[in-house]
C-alpha cells in the first residue's frame, strides 16, 4: 500500500522506500538506497555491514530500502528524506 510519507507510522512496522518520486521519476543518483542504509551501517575493513533494519533492495525494477527500524527516531528521519525527496512509501503489514 501506498502511503504519504508526512503521515504518522509506527515504528514497529517495516516500510519501504522506493526509488521512484510519488510522479514517476526515478531517484537519482542511482546508488542513493546504498548510501542511505550505509549511514545506519558500520564499515568493516573494506567492507560496509549494513545494520539488519535498513537495507538496500531491489523493488520493482528500482532500488530502494527496506526499514525494520523499531527506533522512533530512525524512522522519522528515513520518512524525512523520503518526504523531502518526495519518494514513494510502502507500508508493510
Amino acid at each position: 500500500m501506498d502511503m504519504d510519507p508526512a503521515q504518522e507510522t509506527d515504528p514497529c512496522k517495516p516500510f519501504t522506500i522506493c526509488g521512484v518520486t510519488r510522479t514517476g521519476s526515478r531517484f537519482r543518483p542511482s546508488d542513493w538506497s546504498c548510501r542511505l542504509a550505509g549511514a545506519y551501517g558500520k564499515v568493516v575493513g573494506n567492507v560496509i555491514r549494513y545494520h539488519p533494519d535498513v537495507q538496500p533492495i531491489h523493488c520493482g525494477g528500482n532500488v530502494g530500502v527496506r526499514v525494520y527500524a523499531t527506533d522512533p527516531g530512525v524512522v522519522q528521519s528515513l520518512l524525512a528524506f523520503a518526504m523531502a525527496n518526495d519518494l514513494v512509501v510502502e507500508n508493510h503489514s
